[in-house]
Protein backbone atom coordinates (compact mmCIF):
# COMPACT_ATOMS: atom_id res chain seq x y z
CA UNK A 1 0.00 0.00 0.00
CA UNK A 2 0.99 3.80 -1.23
CA UNK A 3 0.50 7.08 0.21
CA UNK A 4 0.88 9.66 -2.26
CA UNK A 5 0.73 13.37 -2.45
CA UNK A 6 -0.30 14.74 -5.36
CA UNK A 7 -0.86 18.24 -7.73
CA UNK A 8 -3.69 17.22 -9.40
CA UNK A 9 -4.03 20.16 -11.62
CA UNK A 10 -0.85 19.62 -12.73
CA UNK A 11 -1.48 15.48 -12.76
CA UNK A 12 2.31 15.49 -11.08
CA UNK A 13 3.34 13.00 -8.00
CA UNK A 14 5.29 15.03 -5.79
CA UNK A 15 5.68 12.62 -2.92
CA UNK A 16 5.35 9.18 -2.47
CA UNK A 17 5.70 6.33 0.15
CA UNK A 18 4.90 2.88 1.70
CA UNK A 19 2.45 2.28 4.00
CA UNK A 20 2.25 -1.12 6.28
CA UNK A 21 -1.63 -1.13 6.99
CA UNK A 22 -4.63 0.59 4.92
CA UNK A 23 -5.16 4.16 5.46
CA UNK A 24 -8.62 4.38 6.56
CA UNK A 25 -8.93 8.09 6.67
CA UNK A 26 -6.39 11.29 6.43
CA UNK A 27 -6.40 14.78 7.34
CA UNK A 28 -4.42 17.94 6.61
CA UNK A 29 -3.11 20.34 9.17
CA UNK A 30 -4.23 23.85 9.47
CA UNK A 31 -0.76 24.99 8.26
CA UNK A 32 -0.91 22.38 5.66
CA UNK A 33 2.68 21.24 6.68
CA UNK A 34 1.84 17.92 7.67
CA UNK A 35 -1.20 15.21 7.16
CA UNK A 36 -2.00 12.08 9.61
CA UNK A 37 -3.39 8.76 8.56
CA UNK A 38 -5.08 6.27 10.54
CA UNK A 39 -5.74 2.54 10.09
CA UNK A 40 -5.78 -0.62 12.27
CA UNK A 41 -2.42 -0.44 14.71
CA UNK A 42 -1.74 2.85 12.47
CA UNK A 43 -1.60 6.82 13.39
CA UNK A 44 1.17 8.11 11.00
CA UNK A 45 2.14 11.83 10.78
CA UNK A 46 3.62 12.52 7.26
CA UNK A 47 5.69 15.53 7.08
CA UNK A 48 5.90 17.85 3.33
CA UNK A 49 9.01 18.98 3.69
CA UNK A 50 10.28 18.40 0.29
CA UNK A 51 11.20 21.51 -2.01
CA UNK A 52 10.68 20.53 -5.84
CA UNK A 53 13.31 21.48 -8.17
CA UNK A 54 11.31 22.08 -12.16
CA UNK A 55 14.03 20.10 -13.52
CA UNK A 56 13.01 16.86 -11.92
CA UNK A 57 9.95 15.24 -12.17
CA UNK A 58 9.94 12.26 -10.03
CA UNK A 59 8.63 11.89 -6.61
CA UNK A 60 10.35 12.46 -3.93
CA UNK A 61 10.51 10.09 -0.51
CA UNK A 62 7.30 11.08 1.83
CA UNK A 63 8.97 11.45 5.44
CA UNK A 64 6.70 9.83 7.67
CA UNK A 65 7.11 9.37 11.43
CA UNK A 66 4.55 7.15 13.76
CA UNK A 67 2.71 7.94 16.57
CA UNK A 68 3.27 6.93 19.90
CA UNK A 69 0.31 4.98 20.82
CA UNK A 70 1.22 3.71 24.07
CA UNK A 71 -1.32 1.20 26.19
CA UNK A 72 -3.94 1.99 22.66
CA UNK A 73 -1.33 0.14 19.87
CA UNK A 74 -3.87 -2.37 19.18
CA UNK A 75 -7.01 -0.66 18.05
CA UNK A 76 -8.11 0.01 15.02
CA UNK A 77 -8.47 4.08 13.97
CA UNK A 78 -11.53 4.87 11.63
CA UNK A 79 -10.86 8.62 11.60
CA UNK A 80 -8.62 11.33 12.21
CA UNK A 81 -8.95 15.34 12.29
CA UNK A 82 -6.16 17.58 12.68
CA UNK A 83 -7.14 20.82 15.31
CA UNK A 84 -7.60 24.21 13.85
CA UNK A 85 -7.48 27.63 15.45
CA UNK A 86 -6.29 27.19 19.32
CA UNK A 87 -6.04 23.42 19.10
CA UNK A 88 -4.22 23.25 15.66
CA UNK A 89 -1.20 21.62 17.70
CA UNK A 90 -3.41 18.88 19.09
CA UNK A 91 -4.89 16.25 16.50
CA UNK A 92 -7.71 13.38 17.42
CA UNK A 93 -8.34 10.16 16.39
CA UNK A 94 -11.13 7.78 17.06
CA UNK A 95 -10.88 4.11 17.44
CA UNK A 96 -13.87 1.68 15.67
CA UNK A 97 -14.28 0.12 19.86
CA UNK A 98 -15.18 3.67 20.67
CA UNK A 99 -12.19 5.35 21.92
CA UNK A 100 -11.66 9.69 20.87
CA UNK A 101 -7.78 10.00 21.20
CA UNK A 102 -5.61 13.29 21.62
CA UNK A 103 -2.20 13.72 19.95
CA UNK A 104 -0.23 16.17 20.66
CA UNK A 105 2.81 18.29 18.16
CA UNK A 106 5.46 15.73 19.18
CA UNK A 107 3.33 12.74 18.26
CA UNK A 108 2.23 11.40 21.11
CA UNK A 109 -1.39 10.09 23.10
CA UNK A 110 -1.85 12.68 25.49
CA UNK A 111 -5.20 11.42 26.41
CA UNK A 112 -8.21 9.62 25.56
CA UNK A 113 -11.94 9.15 26.26
CA UNK A 114 -14.25 6.34 26.35
CA UNK A 115 -17.42 7.32 23.89
CA UNK A 116 -19.71 5.14 25.73
CA UNK A 117 -20.61 3.53 22.59
CA UNK A 118 -20.03 -0.10 20.54
CA UNK A 119 -18.41 1.27 17.23
CA UNK A 120 -17.21 4.87 16.60
CA UNK A 121 -17.78 5.73 12.65
CA UNK A 122 -16.41 9.26 11.75
CA UNK A 123 -15.86 12.46 12.78
CA UNK A 124 -15.49 16.06 12.26
CA UNK A 125 -14.16 18.95 14.17
CA UNK A 126 -15.55 22.67 14.28
CA UNK A 127 -14.03 25.77 16.30
CA UNK A 128 -15.07 24.71 19.70
CA UNK A 129 -16.37 20.64 19.16
CA UNK A 130 -15.78 17.44 17.98
CA UNK A 131 -18.64 15.93 15.91
CA UNK A 132 -18.13 11.97 16.25
CA UNK A 133 -20.61 9.89 14.28
CA UNK A 134 -21.42 6.25 16.94
CA UNK A 135 -23.31 3.36 16.63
Amino acid sequence: MIVNVWDWRANLKLASNKVSSRVKAVSFSESGNYFVTVGFRHVKFWYLEYSRNAKFKEPVPLMGRSAILGEQKDNEFCDVVCGRGESADSTYAITRGGLLCEFNSRRLLNKWVELRTTSANCMAIGSEYIFVGCA
